[in-house]
């Protein structure tokens, strides 16, 4: 080797292991609050007039597949939580698939 590319190993191997940290996913879920959607003009309710002031919202929770960096970050963070895939239930699937 030469005196370059001792100097840049290790440099550019950090690089790459920051990289791969951010970028590849691990085989766990972040579980993490999405966005409140308002219920204005998706529900209808019979029978009165609503007397309360205000909008109805309904919260989400944000699923997503976690990288060393996120997990690391939920860690510290009560508001995330790490899931295995298989205690999360896809979308469209019958919870008896998953729920057992």
């Amino acid at each position: 080797m030469t005196a370059l590319s001792r100097a840049l190993f290790l440099p550019v191997s950090v690089l790459v292991i920051v990289q791969a940290a951010l970028v590849v996913p691990l085989p766990v879920l972040l579980e993490e609050p999405g966005e409140a959607l308002g219920l204005a003009g998706r529900v209808t309710v019979g029978g009165g007039a609503d007397t309360v002031g205000g909008d109805y919202l309904v919260p989400t929770v944000q699923l997503r597949r976690a990288t060393v960096a996120t997990a690391a970050a939920a860690g510290v963070d009560a508001e995330v939580a790490l899931r295995a895939p298989g205690t999360v239930r896809p979308h469209g699937q019958p919870s008896r698939r998953v729920c057992r």
